[in-house]
């Protein structure tokens, strides 16, 4: 897989395993974990993503920064699709 950039779609999936978080969200470029969604804003997700619509999220880069703190690295957005 190449270098990650500015509009590369990522996906989302529900962490089921995750020990620490309940509601755990992994965001993921191809085989690769990035990171996960804030825990104080996934809660939703997570719910729609558990239901099976992986498919409803338009999840792109928008910010790269390689000198900020790891957890700032990456900038998504989050988007629904059109059906």
């Amino acid at each position: 897989m190449g270098k990650l950039k500015i509009g590369d779609r990522l996906t989302l999936s529900a962490d089921l395993s995750n020990r620490f978080d309940p509601t755990a969200v992994e965001i993921r470029y191809g085989d690769s974990k990035l990171g996960y969604l804030p825990s104080d804003r996934n809660t939703t997700i997570f719910n729609i993503l558990d239901m099976g619509w992986e498919d409803m999220f338009d999840v792109r880069v928008v910010k790269l920064a390689g000198d900020e703190h790891p957890e700032r690295q990456v900038g998504i957005s989050v988007g629904i699709c059109r059906k």
